[in-house]
């Protein structure tokens, strides 16, 4: 669960806590042993201090990122040249700074679409009896899980600088 509606406003780290449940054979059907009232059958996993957070998503980012921000600029001259004529020069511009993006480090490799719909098959899970809470901690896990980079994590994302300055001129 993110402790806001982006990553902005959640500290310098998170890691998804929320699992509910070994999926249900039955498409579009909740988990096994989840309802209404219990929509958390497995319970919310709560960090430990010194944890590895193996077997969830996890977020990142520098707690000394600068803040980013935009300047725009503007500037034009008008002349009379006759009583029907007008004539005007204009300048326009604006300068990102800091610019980052969110990068996602646990992404598929796009050479893994030859298995095509085999990438959503359910193959046993090495990880099994390994990670105890979460959703890599079921007996099958899809194979695309597999192949990714880091395969005990869901999600790694860490923000990025994409570039200092970024200027626009018209």
């Amino acid at each position: 669960m993110n402790a806001a509606a982006t990553d902005f406003g959640n500290g310098g780290f998170i890691s998804n806590f929320l699992f509910l449940g070994q999926p249900n054979p039955l498409p579009n059907t909740p988990p096994v042993g989840g309802s209404w009232d219990n929509p958390f059958a497995a319970g919310i996993q709560v960090p430990v201090r010194g944890s590895t957070f193996v077997g969830q998503a996890i977020r990142g980012d520098q707690l000394d990122r600068p803040m980013p921000y935009l300047s725009s600029w503007n500037m034009s001259i008008q002349r009379e040249i006759t009583p029907t004529l007008l004539a005007e020069v204009g300048y326009v511009g604006s300068k990102f700074t800091h610019l980052f993006w969110n990068r996602q480090h646990n992404q598929n490799n796009p050479a893994d679409l030859k298995y095509g719909s085999d990438l959503l098959k359910a193959v046993p899970n090495p990880f099994y009896g390994q990670i105890t809470t979460g959703a890599l901690s079921t007996p099958t896990v899809q194979l695309r899980q597999l192949l990714r980079p880091y395969p005990q994590y869901q999600d790694v994302l860490i923000f990025l600088i994409l570039m200092e300055t970024c200027t626009t001129r018209a």
